[in-house]
């Protein structure tokens, strides 16, 4: 990619694109809601060689933010290395961790170094040690919790919410409250890797959905000094009055939108998707292992496949949103269903390619 190349890339995307980078699925839990399958003994993850290079690729592929999630990424000896070449780029990641054996010596490294610190926290004590399959797990994350808020840091809370719990967010929202946190997302349980195989008692259904989009609504008015979020749900009244939020524009965007993703996932193998890591591996930019992020984003942008994940988008806002009558959509999590389900394909006159691994196909009826 040449230089003129990359500042006419920059110039055309309008929004900044964030990116997760799972760095690591290694893990030191094997919690029962993992999505990711992550356990001890999986392999390292991307080289540090391939980190350096993706650091110095983000910039021209319009990468202003960076988070680091896994895995465990504390497992990860390298780092605090991994970190200093985004930071030599001028980007501060952040990191998600359950906070389990994270070092005193690891904390004093790492501060100054990242912009924020997430932290799963999946109710009162005893749930979250049944989710964590590890008895002690709840007091070893608060501990942490408290040592990271002592040096200053930007800490997110991120609650799984299963049955188990969803009539205890309330004690969830005043124990966050009592050690001053400022940020507490909940999401709903993602069935993907290890919660394929959770008893049904844990799944939600449409009902407490709508239980849990009033208990988020009610929460927000008893805590309006704390951020209370819902990911992976977006407003569905604001996705029908502004679908350039949601890629589907049906013109050009009155905003002046970019119709590129405004994030990017990167798996610990070093597969890129847009968005999220559950759509159908047709969308795959490719892998960083071969090539460098900025020529796969420029890559993608002038392919077929940049074709079909905005027609994926218009139907999705089309056949699912336009009648949907609650007031929170589950958009990507809609998005990866539709990838990979022989209607949407049919709908755009294509076959659905074949699908390799653990991907599944999906029935939208």
């Amino acid at each position: 990619m040449t230089q003129l190349e990359v500042r006419e890339l920059a110039d055309k995307k309008q929004d900044s694109i964030v990116l997760h980078l799972l760095l690591t699925n290694r893990c030191n839990l094997q919690c029962n809601h993992c999505c990711n399958d992550s356990q001890a003994g999986e392999p390292e993850g991307l080289s540090m060689e391939i980190c350096k290079s993706l650091a110095d690729s983000c910039r021209p592929a319009g990468v202003t933010a960076v988070h680091f999630t896994g895995g465990e990424v504390t497992l990860r000896r390298d780092l605090v290395t991994c970190i200093e070449h985004f930071a030599a780029v001028g980007i501060k990641p952040g990191f998600f961790t359950n906070g389990i054996n994270v070092s005193d010596q690891l904390l004093q490294e790492l501060d100054g170094r990242i912009s924020a610190v997430s932290v799963s926290v999946d109710g009162p004590q005893q749930h979250h040690d049944y989710l964590r399959a590890l008895p002690g797990a709840f007091d070893r994350t608060i501990r942490f919790i408290a040592r990271v808020k002592d040096m200053g840091w930007h800490c997110l809370v991120q609650c799984t919410v299963t049955q188990g719990n969803l009539r205890q967010l309330d004690k969830v929202a005043e124990w966050a409250e009592s050690l001053g946190l400022s940020r507490l997302h909940f999401t709903p349980l993602e069935l993907a890797g290890r919660a394929t195989v959770m008893p049904e008692r844990e799944r939600l259904t449409v009902k407490d959905l709508h239980l849990l989009f009033d208990t988020i609504a009610r929460l927000k008015g008893d805590y309006p000094e704390m951020e209370i979020g819902l990911r992976g749900m977006s407003d569905t009244t604001f996705i029908r009055e502004h679908p350039c939020n949601v890629y589907a524009c049906q013109g050009s965007c009155h905003e002046g939108r970019s119709s590129f993703p405004r994030d990017l996932v990167i798996t610990s193998d070093g597969t890129v998707y847009p968005l999220i890591k559950d759509l159908h591996p047709f969308f795959q930019l490719g892998n960083v292992n071969n090539r460098p992020l900025s020529d796969l984003v420029q890559e993608f942008e002038r392919s077929d496949r940049f074709m079909v994940f905005q027609l994926l988008c218009k139907y999705v806002f089309q056949e699912m949103i336009s009648h949907y009558p609650y007031p929170l959509f589950p958009w990507l999590a809609s998005l990866g269903l539709a990838s990979r389900s022989e209607k949407f394909w049919s709908s755009i006159g294509r076959t659905m390619p074949p699908i390799e691994g653990g991907h599944r196909v999906l029935s939208l009826d």
